[in-house]
């Protein structure tokens, strides 16, 4: 998981730490990183794809 974890960008990682650690809605998020709520959205849709595809 940690390798999968590394293989985000910086911008997935980011979003990812932020809602699983910090427990921060996709809103606060998007209000902490200064990006829109779409961005932040899409980030995390595509973090999680890569770490369910890493799973398997």
């Amino acid at each position: 998981m940690q390798r999968a974890v590394a293989e985000l960008s910086v911008a997935q990682r980011a979003v990812v730490y932020l809602a699983y650690w910090s427990d921060l809605s996709e809103r606060d998020i998007a209000a902490e990183l200064g990006v829109s709520l779409g961005t932040v959205h899409r980030q995390l849709v595509r973090a999680r794809i890569h770490l369910r595809k890493a799973l398997q």
